[in-house]
């Protein structure tokens, strides 16, 4: 009886699906698809497809085509994105020596920040020294764009895990919220101890980033709230005129968006502010 009961949903939900993201932002992946498939250096390998993924597309998609279109208008690249990258990615990309196994290493690699933030002992160190140390591979990986670079020395233990917040660097009290925005004067903070963010949080602040922001709740609510797990990163932010709540970016806004818009509306169409 004891398991049964474990075991019925109201007791133990699964976790979120995420199946509304599906008709919110798979139609924007979708009509990108078809405009790269269209361009002239691919166009005659490819052309033979595009009449026949055209109208599924269409059908499975319909409103697709409308909120790509809304979204370049307004000129959210930033959101095109991050809604047309197949492996997702990090909203967050540094560069990364790991001397964890071997202090001598200089092996650079690309990788989250979030992720050696929270796990990591780590030392910031100008981007151009890594891109220098890397060598043969700087082009390869000055195309993921990282904000900043840092030698990883071990990965923490669970109980020392770091916490950290986010800081907007202007006033949104009377900005639209509650739906995917692109925002930009971003700065993180890492609460637990004083890890050195001096020059990413200078490359961050002018970096544009799509976001998703809840005003007065908690992440941990919002994670309770929505079933989500540990995939999301969700961060506790706070803005210069004091406000606080629940902040998602990149991809992980767009999934946040699909959840909790239709708590808000029945309307199929995204909230693009």
């Amino acid at each position: 009886d004891f398991i049964d009961a474990l075991l019925k949903e109201d007791v133990y939900p699964p976790l979120q699906d995420f199946r509304g993201y599906l008709q919110r932002w798979s139609g924007v992946q979708s009509v990108h698809a078809l405009l790269q498939l269209g361009k002239q250096e691919i166009r005659a390998q490819y052309a033979h497809n595009v009449p026949n993924l055209e109208p599924l597309y269409q059908r499975l998609f319909p409103s697709g085509r409308k909120r790509y279109q809304a979204l370049s208008k307004s000129n959210r690249t930033t959101t095109i994105r991050a809604a047309t990258s197949f492996r997702g990615g990090s909203a967050f990309p540094v560069l990364v020596c790991d001397r964890s196994q071997d202090r001598n290493s200089r092996k650079v690699i690309a990788y989250n920040l979030i992720t050696l933030l929270l796990n990591g002992n780590i030392r910031e160190i100008a981007l151009d020294e890594m891109l220098k140390r890397a060598g043969g591979e700087r082009q390869a990986l000055e195309r993921s764009a990282p904000l900043g670079a840092f030698d990883l020395y071990e990965w923490l233990p669970a109980a020392q895990m770091r916490r950290i917040g986010i800081v907007i660097t202007h006033t949104i009290r009377h900005e639209p919220t509650e739906c995917v925005d692109e925002i930009e004067g971003v700065r993180i903070r890492t609460i637990t101890d004083g890890v050195s963010l001096a020059y990413v949080n200078r490359a961050l602040e002018r970096t544009r980033l799509t976001a998703f922001l809840i005003p007065n709740h908690e992440p941990d609510v919002v994670r309770r709230r929505l079933r989500l797990g540990n995939q999301i990163e969700l961060f506790k932010f706070e803005s210069l005129d004091g406000l606080e709540g629940c902040i998602a970016f990149g991809r992980d806004a767009l999934l946040l968006d699909s959840v909790w818009q239709p708590r808000r509306t029945q309307s199929d169409t995204p909230i693009i502010c």
